[in-house]
């Protein structure tokens, strides 16, 4: 059995608790019973989201062509859905529950009609994963893993990996693939799955997500508490896992796009890394309270997607961030909010914006003293026309001083916009065009 290396070095794997900006905007209308668990994309335009519905029987699948500016809602009544996995836009799997019994069904034509696969299993089937055309994984409940060879028609169980459930599967290539789970579950096989080596058991912890960015060096986040999560490393295949940080929250997902930068996701926040996960920074995409985000996946080193509670997928095009440039040595004596340039954009423009250092003003031009101090918590955002909020371009406290920052708005509709700042008991909002 290899044992995981716990390596505690807080001089240098340590979290960053600075938030980022964060440049997160919604592309999806909610779905109040709706908790999308699993979101994947196939190629740069096609993706697809899943979960079930909370207090209804059944689930909804979410499908995009035009790389998430559109979704097509597809209703699931034969299960309770928990994952996805697609092979290609066309040919994807869907793993549930109906009553007691796991459900596994596929699709050929990108999601639109399904038909159930005859597994006999008599567990809920919580995770999927195919490796090609033939052969893939599923995963439950009750130590339960069966594989199949020949696209899904027949299922053979395959016993030795150890869990109370698993919630994900990952094969690095067609011989060595890992399933983890709750109680500190992780089992790797290295002979396509008809043996399982059990790389730790019996502790508490709750395994939730891995990710691998090539054939040595993988990730997995696991909930240790009911507000903090553990992230682990390995660059060996697996063979041994380095601790990294422990990240303030209940993480469900972790995705890299490359070997600097990764996101992980759960509860009301996203973190990202940039040196392959010795620090962590906090992104805060969406102040809704009743936030849980469940799942994350990116399609290239800037483009991503976070799904979860209400049916609702955010999306962003700059890796999550907005970086505000203090412009100007010289201290404001007021609060302003400039107009930005250029109006009309095609499709960045910048916003200008002072802060000054005695809190003041409740108007543009007029103001009065409320408090001296350094700053204070400013928030800047975009919103459409029908009060929407398209993205948040600024929340956090900042010094006094003269900012600027870029707002990229390619992937948006041509139209009017509005973006407003709120300072103290300072509020002013401005009209911007995009014409594209």
């Amino acid at each position: 059995m290899k044992r995981i290396i716990y390596i505690l070095l807080f001089c240098v794997f340590n979290l960053s608790l600075a938030k980022a900006q964060s440049s997160w905007f919604n592309v999806t209308p909610p779905i109040n019973d709706l908790l999308l668990n699993r979101i994947q994309f196939t190629s740069e335009n096609t993706g697809f989201a899943i979960g079930p519905m909370i207090s209804l029987s059944g689930g909804y699948l979410l499908k995009t062509t035009n790389a998430g500016t559109n979704w097509q809602s597809i209703f699931i009544d034969f299960a309770w859905v928990w994952s996805l996995f697609f092979i290609d836009n066309n040919t994807g799997y869907i793993a549930g529950s109906n009553s007691s019994d796991g459900v596994l069904a596929k699709t050929t034509n990108g999601g639109i009609y399904w038909s159930l696969q005859n597994t006999g299993i008599g567990t809920a089937l919580l995770t999927v994963f195919f490796i090609d055309n033939n052969t893939g994984f599923v995963g439950g409940k009750y130590n339960y893993v069966a594989k199949t060879t020949n696209g899904g028609n027949n299922w053979i169980y395959k016993p030795g990996a150890l869990g109370q459930e698993f919630n994900d599967i990952y094969f690095i290539d067609a011989n060595t693939g890992f399933i983890i789970g709750n109680s500190n579950t992780i089992n790797k096989t290295t002979n396509g799955g008809d043996n399982w080596i059990q790389l730790n058991y019996g502790s508490p912890y709750n395994y939730t997500s891995i990710h691998f960015l090539n054939n040595s060096t993988g990730y997995i986040c696991t909930q240790t508490s009911s507000d903090s999560s553990i992230v682990y490393k390995t660059t060996n295949k697996g063979e041994n896992w380095i601790y990294l940080s422990n990240i303030p929250t209940v993480l469900s997902s972790i995705f890299f796009p490359n070997l600097n930068t990764g996101y992980t996701t759960g509860g009301k926040k996203i973190f990202t890394t940039s040196n392959g996960g010795l620090n962590w920074t906090s992104q805060m995409p969406d102040s809704n309270a009743n936030s849980n985000w469940r799942t994350v996946c990116f399609i290239n080193d800037n483009t991503g997607f976070i799904a979860g509670a209400h049916g609702l997928i955010m999306k962003t095009t700059d890796g999550g961030n907005v970086f505000i440039n203090n412009i100007s040595n010289n201290i404001p004596n007021k609060f302003y909010l400039f107009q930005n340039y250029p109006n009309p954009f095609n499709p960045v423009t910048k916003i200008r914006f002072e802060i000054p250092s005695d809190i003041k003003s409740q108007t543009q031009d007029g103001y009065f003293p409320l408090r001296r101090g350094v700053g204070g918590m400013t928030t800047l955002k975009i919103f459409d026309i029908l009060g929407r909020e398209v993205a948040i371009l600024v929340n956090e406290s900042l010094n006094p001083g003269t900012y600027e920052v870029t707002f990229d708005g390619s992937n948006i509709a041509s139209g009017i916009y509005f973006y407003q700042m709120k300072s103290g008991e300072f509020s002013n909002t401005k009209k911007l065009f995009l014409i594209k």
